[in-house]
């Protein structure tokens, strides 16, 4: 085969036929171009088409994989979390299937962790109150209370009628459970029954100085805090003072937060005593029985946060001091 071309034309031969023959054909250029652009026409076509074809079945399978993986992200992230009864329907028995299928499966048990290790705990917790509470009739105690001070008063025992008056407005204030927060003069009203009925207790054994600030007592403070802290100081920190026993309530304003301070000059303690006591403060450690200062630190972190709290600092033979951190909050209500 020969190819022989001019200008216009593609001139094929072909050899040998036969001995006597030989087969010219003359084929324009155009056509044969033509021809030839069809089949690379239809050849990337076909190509293109293909492409198409493969990158629609592509998406159309990762979306089929992706979407319910999507979903389950959202759900996981959404705040139907709280809910953990909630479950996330998935049909089909594929691998996403199992992963949603074990998803809601492990919902459902930590739901059911939750049921019986918290909710069966603090309705335990409660039971136990309502019965420590069921214990003592406060209405009983109230009006017991007012029933001596009215007896004392027509006996002219004045002093017992007080007496009763002022430890009937601890008990009312103390038993008040709907009241967690008050203003700063509140607690410091009851404070003053409860220090005139230590100094009967004690014949004046000591002198109680309430040095807190006037711009102060509309501060918002939890209730029955300051309290346990001057029985703490009476009972432990003047047990051997004989006389001169003194306590200073103060008050101080520091970046922000209100800082109260309960002071003795009682027998105080050493460092190791001192560290171990802040330790137990802060649950660290089970060194010591009572529970007021503990408790106190505890509702203090759990109402503010963990940068508020007590903090004890003590010098043998010189005194103590408890420091109680809380922020500076105004109630003009």
């Amino acid at each position: 085969i020969e190819y022989v071309t001019d200008y216009l034309n593609l001139i094929i031969c072909y050899n040998k036929v036969s001995s006597d023959l030989v087969l010219i054909n003359s084929i324009p250029k155009s056509n044969a171009y033509r021809i030839n652009n069809l089949y690379l026409f239809s050849f990337f076509s076909s190509i293109t088409f293909g492409l198409l074809l493969f990158i629609v079945i592509y998406i159309f399978y990762l979306k089929r994989i992706f979407n319910p993986i999507n979903s389950l992200i959202e759900n996981m992230g959404a705040n139907i979390e709280y809910n953990l009864s909630y479950k996330f329907l998935y049909n089909k028995n594929d691998e996403i299937g199992i992963l949603i299928n074990s998803y809601n499966k492990m919902k459902s048990r930590i739901n059911d962790l939750i049921n019986i290790n918290y909710k069966t705990k603090i309705e335990q917790k409660e039971l136990e109150l309502k019965q420590l509470q069921n214990q003592i009739n406060p209405h009983f105690i109230y009006n017991t209370l007012e029933s001596i001070h009215m007896m004392a008063e027509i006996n002219d025992d004045y002093e017992t009628s007080i007496m009763a008056e002022y430890f009937g407005a601890i008990i009312r204030y103390s038993m008040n459970r709907k009241i967690n927060t008050v203003k700063l003069k509140d607690e410091i009203a009851i404070i003053d029954n409860y220090i005139y009925l230590q100094k009967i207790r004690f014949d004046d054994l000591f002198t109680i100085t309430n040095l807190i600030s006037e711009d102060v007592l509309n501060c918002e403070i939890i209730k029955m805090i300051i309290q346990p802290l001057i029985e703490n100081s009476i009972n432990h920190g003047l047990s051997e003072c004989s006389e001169n026993g003194k306590i200073i309530i103060q008050s101080f304003v520091i970046d922000g937060n209100l800082i109260l301070t309960i002071s003795d000059n009682g027998i105080g303690m050493d460092e190791k005593t001192l560290k171990s006591l802040n330790d137990y403060i802060n649950g660290k450690n089970e060194a010591f029985k009572g529970i007021a200062l503990r408790n106190i630190n505890k509702r203090l972190k759990l109402n503010y946060g963990n940068e508020y709290g007590l903090e004890v600092c003590s010098v043998k033979d010189k005194g103590t001091s408890i420091s109680i951190t809380l922020p500076y909050i105004i109630n003009n209500n």
